[in-house]
């Protein structure tokens, strides 16, 4: 094992790392943000719950609960996150986009046990895979929403196993896509490589095909028509 000196000097290199990798997402979906229809946007960690927030009468200083319970993967939000996107309703229907960020390290794959993971138990990181889903779901006024946590019939008990489900059956048929289409809804979840994109024109590319795909399954345009003012993407 390696001493504490080198230890902490990986580290530190590691979290800048992160810092640049992360960086580049969030221009990402800034430019993202700017190019499809949406009336609001918000995020939720996935991983691992939220740090809960402490009511605090007299001080509000420190308000985070840190308590039995907490664990080191509280504090890595993006490890698995989603962006989400209110988006433009239609006459007849209510729609929604989301960007799902996973960064997986070997987590994913790796026997489930009672306890909290251990690294030592995790797949080789060589062998996992950092990816987007996007995902677009669209169904009538009158009809309850169908995304990762309901199925269209009853609630999932985990979204996060929901969202790996889907994943990875994307991902070992090969089918490019995951769609579930009835006459009240449609469900449409699209895997991308964060290795394939990045620049302006693979990100143009990779939200031109699956606008396609949503128009093609749903008749909504995803996109703005208007592409002017749209910030730099590096």
């Amino acid at each position: 094992m390696m001493d504490r000196k080198e230890l902490y000097l990986n580290v530190r290199k590691a979290y800048r790392l992160v810092y640049e990798v992360q960086d580049s997402i969030v221009e990402m979906i800034e430019y993202i943000r700017a190019r499809i229809k949406h009336n609001d946007c918000a995020g939720k960690q996935l991983f691992s719950d939220p740090i809960a927030k402490r009511r605090l009468k007299d001080d509000d200083y420190a308000d985070q609960y840190i308590g039995q319970g907490t664990w080191s993967w509280d504090y890595f939000l993006t490890y698995m996150y989603t962006y989400y996107f209110t988006g433009i309703p239609t006459e007849t229907q209510y729609c929604c986009f989301s960007v799902i960020q996973v960064m997986d390290d070997g987590f994913v794959g790796a026997p489930a046990k009672d306890s909290a993971p251990s690294t030592k138990d995790f797949c080789d990181a060589a062998d996992s895979e950092s990816y987007l889903l996007f995902a677009f779901s669209i169904w009538k006024k009158d009809q309850r929403a169908i995304w990762f946590d309901y199925d269209g019939t009853e609630q999932i008990e985990n979204e996060k196993e929901e969202i790996m489900r889907i994943s990875d059956e994307i991902k070992q048929n090969g089918y490019g896509s995951y769609i579930v289409n009835t006459s009240d809804y449609c469900f449409i979840v699209k895997r991308i490589n964060l290795e394939s994109i990045g620049s302006k024109p693979e990100t143009d590319q990779v939200l031109s095909d699956f606008d396609t795909l949503v128009f093609e399954k749903t008749g909504y345009h995803l996109l703005v028509d208007d592409q002017q003012d749209l910030p730099p993407l590096h």
